[in-house]
């Protein structure tokens, strides 16, 4: 445990975050318009979404019980680096086949990247800051989502999206860099050699945390609401023929990081349940108020939605998922929680497609609020027990 929030090894693994984030938002987006200057059908492209999430969920299993048994560095490395290489043989290798199974990499790196950099901040961040320090480290993720839309503007300018695929690498490389340079882990002895362990996880439990139920159940309905917005809104603002929809995100960018930046003061004056249960049912309202009331001035409200369900959720159901947890589980309890994201990320994706095709995009993008109302709800039936 390090005294100083801005301590060195924080600092590396919000940076190195940062790069992993770049890489998502970048092959997000890119893809779809790579796809589109080859010739590619779109249904190809939300194919690719399967075998994301089929190897995202496989990775969250295995990482955390990967990182709590070898180290949370390894697997920091890693995550960066297998998606920066996939993305580069995404491009050099454009082959159907192969593309699914660059894309299901993608998922894996994304996936235990995510897991081992959020709990390692936890592990380097003084006790009495960890809401703060959690929420900052959270900020990465809205700055890449800002970021990434300007650079795919920029490199895609010429027409051809190739250089999305090269700077996808380059992060990929700098943010295993920056994680090999974070060495806050040597010196001490291997948490799995805790003496004060008593109940050694067996079975199923060292890939899935017991503990972390009530969080992770929490974020599926989190991500399967914002899933919709996330895969469909431009699409949906298109349709509508709304003015400057990337702006969109840039909303929702902002919202995200006032989120993140005032989820620890606002914890500590309110409790996690008040917090989360008020957030979650603000975030679905504002989501579902762009389809009960279409227009301009209300789609730019859903960012704001949008961005304070992540903005809020990450931080807070990171803190709840290790809550009370031997550090030599950490990891485990945080990618349960993780991996129930990726679950509904996958399933969202699937259901809101079918969802459009048969009823359209206003009543699916109501439900979708309704999902993370839902997650508010959950919140305080779940925690009805503790202080507020």
């Amino acid at each position: 445990m390090q005294e100083k929030l801005f301590n060195r090894y924080f600092i590396l693994i919000w940076f190195s975050m940062l790069c992993l984030m770049l890489i998502q938002n970048l092959m997000c987006s890119g893809i779809p318009l790579f796809f589109a200057s080859r010739g590619f059908s779109t249904s190809f492209a939300g194919l690719l979404g399967l075998p994301f999430a089929l190897f995202g969920i496989l990775a969250r299993t295995t990482g955390g019980y990967l990182m709590d048994r070898f180290g949370r560095r390894i697997i920091m490395i890693l995550g960066p680096l297998l998606m920066g290489i996939a993305s580069l043989l995404f491009l050099l290798l454009p082959f159907a086949p192969l593309m699914l199974l660059f894309r299901g990499l993608h998922g894996a790196g994304f996936s235990i990247g995510q897991a081992g950099s959020s709990t390692a901040t936890i592990d380097v961040t003084p006790q009495e800051k960890s809401s703060l320090g959690v929420g900052i480290f959270w900020v990465s993720t809205a700055l890449a989502i800002a970021v990434a839309g300007w650079l795919i503007e920029i490199l895609g300018s010429g027409g051809t999206y190739d250089r999305i695929f090269y700077f996808s690498f380059a992060f990929g490389v700098l943010g295993a860099i920056l994680a090999f340079l974070c060495r806050y882990e040597e010196g001490k002895p291997p948490v799995v050699r805790e003496p004060q362990e008593v109940n050694p996880l067996h079975g199923l439990r060292k890939f899935l945390y017991p503990a972390a139920a009530r969080p992770a159940v929490i974020e599926f309905f989190v991500m399967l609401g914002v899933s919709c917005c996330n895969i469909f809104i431009f699409t949906y603002a298109v349709l509508q023929g709304y003015a400057n929809p990337s702006f969109f995100m840039v909303v929702a960018a902002l919202s995200m990081t006032v989120s993140n930046l005032a989820s620890g003061r606002l914890l500590r004056a309110l409790g996690h349940r008040t917090l989360l249960s008020i957030a979650m049912v603000l975030s679905g309202a504002l989501i579902a108020l762009i389809a009960l009331v279409p227009s301009q001035a209300t789609f730019y409200l859903g960012g704001v939605g949008f961005g304070m369900a992540q903005g809020f959720s990450f931080p807070i159901l990171t803190l709840l998922a290790v809550d009370n947890v031997p550090q030599n589980h950490r990891g485990t309890a945080n990618s349960t929680m993780l991996m129930a994201g990726d679950l509904g990320v996958g399933l969202g994706t699937l259901l809101w497609g079918i969802s459009i095709q048969f009823c359209g995009f206003h009543v699916s993008i109501a439900l979708s609020g309704l999902a993370v109302i839902l997650s508010g709800v959950l919140s305080l039936l779940f925690y009805c027990r503790c202080k507020p």
